[in-house]
């Protein structure tokens, strides 16, 4: 059982705690392309 609580423990996913505003540039990207690729989208269907 001890064996198994550890590869349990150590298999788990790092969680780092950041602050909101230090996630915002890569989800302002992420927002951009996704917006540019809308865009370009209802250009092509509109054709």
């Amino acid at each position: 059982m001890i064996g198994d609580f550890e590869t349990v423990k150590n298999n788990q996913p790092k969680i780092i705690n950041l602050k909101p505003e230090d996630n915002t540039e890569w989800l302002d990207k992420l927002i951009n392309k996704i917006e540019n690729m809308k865009k370009t989208y209802q250009k092509i269907i509109s054709h």
